[in-house]
């Protein structure tokens, strides 16, 4: 199993640290560049997942409220 945690990057890079869980010698750090485009996608996905996945809770509640 791997294990990473986001640590502080230069610039607009990312950076994590990775390491095989239990074994801290194999730890390394790794900085994934992430361009402006690339930003905005992410953002404008994370926006349409979480208004999709509230209208499924609200359809499922609605659904219970009327099932009683």
């Amino acid at each position: 199993m791997l294990r990473s945690r986001s640590v502080e990057g230069r610039g607009s890079a990312r950076a994590y640290e990775v390491e095989v869980a239990g074994r801290p010698e194999t730890r390394r750090r790794v900085e994934v560049g992430w361009s402006e485009a690339e930003g905005r996608r992410l953002r404008s996905w994370l926006v349409v997942s979480s208004l999709v996945t509230l209208s499924l809770v609200l359809v499922l509640y609605l659904l219970a409220r009327l099932a009683r």
